[in-house]
């Protein structure tokens, strides 16, 4: 396992961290060709790097801005199996 990974921090999550510090990061895992690099046997190259969509900084802070509340009922919605038709309904209600 590697001690650091490169993260993309893009949008509204920029400068949320700083480098060396601890840091929890939900997000895609996606690879890239390092210019037209090639090894030995001419295959092309590819290097990896998380592209950030929610970052956790080690202790406790987060970017979410979600409160308690807000969690609760994610987790109550996620247990309803007509979620889809109450999302629509609550959103087209406000």
């Amino acid at each position: 396992m590697p001690r650091y990974k490169e993260v993309l921090l893009l949008g509204d999550l920029a400068d949320i961290a700083r480098p060396g510090e601890e840091i929890e990061v939900t997000g895609v895992y996606m690879h890239s060709q390092l210019g037209f690099s090639r090894d030995r046997s001419g295959f092309p190259v590819f290097g990896t790097v998380i592209e950030a969509n929610s970052v956790l900084k080690k202790g406790g802070y987060s970017n979410t801005g979600l409160t308690d509340a807000d969690i609760a009922r994610m987790k109550q919605l996620a247990q309803d199996p007509q979620v889809q038709h109450r999302i629509l309904i609550d959103y087209c209600s406000s």
